[in-house]
């Protein structure tokens, strides 16, 4: 136990607290694509169609991972990682702003898909850059504990808004959580140069 907890404390130096800080705090606001396909049935989405919205998202995420690789390594991981936060952001945006057509319903999942592919592809990436030589699988373990742990509070609170305030208020506490990430993401970006 205490060779486990002096890793743990070897991970934890400044540079990798202050990455998990920006990732718990996107991570807090970032929803599930599940409220993509809600969202898809209020703009008029047919229950039988709902399937196509979802490989809408997939589609893109697949596409998305390998130019998001690329990206990363011309331009940096956290310039990259600020790309994906926008798309997330704009798809929240997009959520709250774009008429009720069906067709929109598929801009939003492409929208959302494209964030999946970048975010998820190069977040796990900068964890292996940011980790102590031979502590590797330490520093991933935590960073799936706080991001997962985030997520799923992410997921009661974007939840919980769209039940009892409204969707547009879910939508606006993850635009909020994610400007403010990439805020931060650029505050990191500029104090490591």
């Amino acid at each position: 136990m205490g060779r486990l907890l002096g890793d743990v404390r070897r991970v934890l130096h400044r540079r990798f607290l202050l990455l998990m800080l920006v990732l718990a705090l996107f991570s807090i606001g970032a929803f599930n694509y599940s409220f993509i396909l809600l969202k898809a049935g209020e703009l008029g989405v047919s229950e039988p169609l709902i399937p196509l919205v979802y490989a809408a998202i997939n589609v893109a995420h697949t596409i998305m991972g390998v130019p998001a690789g690329v990206l990363s390594d011309r331009i940096g991981g956290k310039q990259t990682l600020i790309l994906g936060y926008s798309f997330f952001a704009a798809t929240a945006i997009l959520c709250m702003t774009l008429p009720s057509q069906p067709i929109y319903a598929f801009l939003i999942a492409i929208t959302y898909g494209t964030y999946m592919g970048i975010a998820e592809t190069v977040q796990r990436a900068l964890i292996s850059r940011y980790a102590p030589e031979g502590l590797r699988a330490t520093a991933y373990g935590i960073y799936y504990l706080t991001v997962g742990g985030c997520l799923f509070t992410a997921n009661l609170m974007v939840g919980s808004l769209w039940e009892f305030v409204g969707g547009n208020a879910a939508f606006l506490y993850s635009t909020f959580t994610s400007i403010l990430s990439i805020l931060g993401m650029a505050i990191l970006t500029a104090y490591e140069r």
